[in-house]
């Protein structure tokens, strides 16, 4: 019994590091993120590992309320760090930005602020 534990864990072990560390990985997240999202992200030529550094030629999500397209995403971050709550983004980058919301023309009320803006983990931008 006990070997199949560590027989189980360490083949996790190994998808995990496989889906993060290589470029078929990030291709295969990419597809299970788009899938997930039934259709709403649409990704095109992502280029790197999803531990970085990371390139997006094209990013974009749509949903009946929101439009976001990114151009040219670069991504490198640190992932060790977030063993204690820390997300360490070494550089961020975007060529272009485009973000559409729908607006609610039923509702006349001013929109109201969160009550809370605490993240669940401290966060550092270091570019």
């Amino acid at each position: 019994m006990a070997l199949a534990i560590v027989l189980v864990l360490a083949l996790v072990t190994g998808v995990a590091a496989w889906l993060v560390g290589t470029r078929s990985g990030l291709e295969a997240a990419v597809a299970l993120a788009q899938r997930a999202t039934g259709g709403a992200l649409q990704i095109d030529g992502a280029h790197g590992r999803v531990l970085g550094p990371l390139r997006i030629d094209a990013l974009r999500y749509h949903t009946p309320d929101l439009r976001l397209h990114l151009e040219a995403l670069e991504l490198d971050w640190q992932a060790v760090p977030l063993l204690q709550r820390r997300l360490v983004v070494d550089r961020l980058a975007v060529a272009r930005i485009e973000l559409a919301r729908r607006s609610d023309e039923a509702s006349n009320a001013p929109p109201t602020p969160p009550g809370d803006l605490q993240l669940p983990l401290q966060v550092e931008l270091r570019s």
